[in-house]
């Protein structure tokens, strides 16, 4: 393959790049020539996105030929394309990258549409998280912050100074989710200095379609919506409870 200078070459691979400047991995089926993306192009981190060159296509780098018809996962980089939807030949990541989960979010419930909200807009260590009819205040805003091995902290914004959302007494135990700041219910608390403690780390488990759990590391519970009136808790994991499933909206 040769190109005269200047030319670009077009191929199914850099059409791809174009159209889809994220980190995604593409179908064999929509690579108009034969080439298919080894481990260097596949990665779940849209900063390590990496994209082959004209000169590295140019400089004959071998590719083994392969069939659209045949199937062909991603290298462990990223996830397997079987296990996943393929929309005009680019496969979107099935469970959250990191970037899409870190920044500013809305938690809202599933189960009855409300947002998770600091009480009376406080600024106040210890103040209980409430579920709340949504708006636009900035006591419904909650910071996700990558902490690392898929665990987050999450930093209230209402105040010149971000607290942590924490499970109080950091219980093993579910909270009764009425007795705002009573064990195992969440609150608001100082992050502190240093490392933050398991009761103010939390992972984002993915049940499809923008929904998630949100697990506690400190006690292996999920946090629960008990309804208006009651504040949010820890319960014991269930899926198929909607008071325990929630989405992010920015």
């Amino acid at each position: 393959m040769s190109f005269s200078p200047g030319e670009r070459p077009r191929t199914g691979l850099l059409d791809a790049a174009e159209r889809f400047p994220h980190n995604r991995c593409a179908s064999v089926a929509s690579l108009r020539e034969p080439y298919a993306l080894g481990p260097e192009y596949c990665s779940r981190s849209l900063r390590n996105q990496r994209w082959p060159s004209a000169d590295s296509i140019e400089a004959h780098v071998p590719v083994p030929s392969i069939s659209p018809a045949e199937p062909r996962d991603c290298p462990v980089l990223g996830p397997s394309l079987s296990s996943i939807d393929v929309i005009d030949g680019v496969s979107p990541l099935s469970i959250p990258a990191s970037a899409s989960i870190e920044g500013m979010h809305q938690i809202v419930s599933e189960g009855t549409k409300l947002c998770l909200n600091i009480n009376q807009n406080s600024t106040r260590s210890g103040e209980a998280i409430l579920p709340y009819p949504c708006s636009g205040f900035s006591n419904m805003e909650f910071n996700f912050v990558d902490q690392r091995n898929g665990f987050y902290s999450i930093h209230t914004v209402n105040g010149t100074k971000g607290l942590c959302l924490n499970v109080s007494n950091a219980t093993a135990s579910p909270g009764d989710g009425k007795k705002y700041g009573g064990p195992g219910n969440l609150i608001q608390w100082d992050c502190g200095d240093g490392s933050l403690p398991d009761n103010e780390l939390f992972k984002i488990v993915d049940l499809g379609s923008d929904r998630i759990q949100i697990l506690v590391k400190s006690s292996g519970l999920c946090l629960e919506d008990p309804g208006r009136g009651g504040t949010i808790r820890q319960n014991r994991c269930n899926q198929s409870n909607l008071s325990q499933v929630f989405i992010l909206t920015e």
